[in-house]
């Protein structure tokens, strides 16, 4: 976390994205949203994180630079130089990635995999998120999860967007007792694919900026569980003629040993414990053609 100073006002500034508060990460969400330029990114974000803003009084000339006014509340106003404002605003380059290594654009890179957003509000119920990580998923959830993110990708279509909030925030489950011994640590319901069309379309109310930062912690997820577990994707993920969805039943077959009473066990399971289930049959399977082949 960084501390400006200005005159004898703290203001902080987070340094990395685990640092960012829930509000600051809607914020960020929020802006992603808007077409700006780089310089008014950055200026957004520092106004908006430390409640200061720029008045609109002509700027001082002074010393070869120019000086703005930033007020905060009602009677504190600074002037800041123009060049100082410009360094203190590049803090938040961490969430920046160059779109290619010839180009000048940036786009937003969140990568923690912190669920900043643990709650959201709906036109149904107050909803709840997966853990950090999504490390409380269960296998039929993140096929359906890994569907609609795929879709929206391709697609660039809302809808699918929505689906994916739907699937993985969920109402309360009733009846919710936190000291209870069968208490696992998920608010949520249990996942039904049954309610995900119909609540997809009521999240249609719900402010943009909520949809697009499940997105992008979503995606942050999905990177991390791949570089922790790369060989099933290596191994075992969709190719150009099977689709996301076809691809995952595959895969769960596999697991289930080709054995149809099984599959709804592995569909149950926690999506970690697949993963490294997963992990070690690749590892094996590569291993026995290695050895095949020499």
């Amino acid at each position: 976390m960084h501390t400006l100073q200005i005159d004898n006002h703290s203001f902080s500034l987070p340094g990395e994205w685990k640092e960012l508060s829930g509000e600051q990460f809607l914020k960020v969400a929020s802006l992603c949203e808007s077409r700006m330029s780089l310089a008014k990114f950055r200026l957004m974000l520092f106004t908006s994180f430390t409640g200061l803003r720029v008045l609109p009084k002509k700027e001082i000339y002074l010393n070869k630079q120019y000086y703005f006014y930033l007020a905060h509340g009602i009677s504190r106003e600074f002037l800041v130089a123009s060049t100082e404002l410009f360094q203190i605003c590049k803090c938040f380059d961490f969430m920046l990635q160059p779109v290619d290594e010839a180009s000048t654009s940036y786009r937003v890179n969140f990568t923690s995999i912190v669920n900043l957003v643990p709650v959201m509000p709906a036109p149904y119920a107050i909803l709840h998120g997966p853990a950090d990580g999504l490390s409380n998923l269960i296998y039929a959830e993140y096929i359906h999860a890994e569907t609609a993110y795929d879709s929206f990708i391709r697609t660039g279509k809302w809808k699918h967007a929505l689906r994916l909030v739907a699937i993985l925030y969920r109402p309360e489950v009733r009846n919710l007792n936190l000291n209870s011994p069968e208490y696992n640590g998920d608010k949520r319901e249990p996942f039904n694919d049954f309610f995900v069309a119909d609540r997809a379309l009521s999240l249609k109310s719900v402010g943009s900026e909520y949809i697009t930062a499940v997105v992008m912690w979503y995606a942050a997820c999905r990177n991390w569980i791949i570089s922790r577990w790369p060989e099933p994707f290596e191994s075992s993920g969709p190719s150009e003629k099977t689709d996301v969805f076809t691809g995952f039943m595959r895969m769960v077959t596999s697991l289930a040993g080709n054995d149809v009473t099984r599959t709804e066990k592995v569909r149950q399971s926690y999506l970690y414990d697949i993963m490294f289930t997963l992990q070690a049959l690749a590892i094996e399977n590569k291993r026995l053609k290695e050895n095949l082949n020499s």
